[in-house]
């Protein structure tokens, strides 16, 4: 029977802003950074996330053309994954610029029963519930894999801020299951050096940090590293047919 907790789920909602930063720039908005705010207790971590779609695509399609409204369904792990760890099923919404995020605890070897159709122990709720809902309609199964190292910092002051770095960003289309030693390889989809810089905040960022934005002359990019994946996958296609 599935250990995935159902009452144990969880809410975000939050404004995210995404950015591209070459290795110098990167540094110096480090060395400002460090100044308002603190490495989290974890440090560096490589985080995992296994992503799923339709056959044809269709949800990686719809967030290709940057509508109102996307949304996804994926896998996240964080940490070295093994048998026993903790995985979160995640579907990630965004509308209006806003992105909501809904989750549920579970066990690695509890996924696939889960998304054969098994009913979670415990009672339900409404993130399974719709979890449930999603993965059934769409009929998704596993599409791509992501990993990545990510370093995230809290504001000092401004405890609700949270900034995190994301690179060496990687995928692979095979062997796709979270499982230890699977983050070893995959095709690099960021330059060496560079990294996606992400800013959580849950209305608007602080003046400190709006200036140094500026003056770094740094601006948000439209950003998703499955759409980055898929589009790199589209053109290794294209190049071959």
């Amino acid at each position: 029977m599935s250990t995935i907790a159902a009452s144990d789920g969880a809410v975000f909602e939050r404004h995210e802003k995404k950015y591209r930063l070459s290795e110098s720039l990167y540094a110096e908005f480090l060395s400002r950074l460090q100044e308002r705010a603190r490495v989290d207790r974890y440090g560096q971590q490589t985080i995992g996330a296994l992503y799923f779609d339709t056959n044809d695509w269709l949800l990686a399609r719809r967030s290709a053309s940057q509508p109102k409204y996307k949304e996804k369904l994926r896998l996240r792990c964080y940490g070295a994954p093994t048998p026993d760890s903790t995985v979160y099923f995640e579907m990630k919404k965004k509308f209006d610029g806003i992105s909501y995020k809904r989750r549920i605890p579970a066990k690695i070897a509890d996924v696939a029963t889960f998304l054969d159709g098994a009913e979670a122990s415990g009672r339900s709720g409404q993130i399974l519930d719709e979890l449930k809902w999603t993965t059934r309609y769409y009929r998704l199964a596993p599409r791509i894999i992501l990993f990545y190292e990510r370093t995230a910092f809290w504001g000092t002051d401004e405890r609700y801020l949270r900034v995190t770095f994301d690179e060496n960003v990687r995928f692979r289309t095979d062997r796709l299951e979270i499982a230890p030693d699977a983050a070893t390889d995959g095709t690099p989809l960021l330059d060496p050096g560079e990294r996606i810089m992400e800013i959580k905040v849950p209305e608007t960022l602080p003046l400190w940090l709006s200036r140094t934005l500026t003056e770094l002359r740094i601006f948000p990019v439209h950003f998703s590293k499955y759409d980055a994946a898929c589009r790199y996958i589209n053109k290794e296609k294209t190049s071959h047919a």
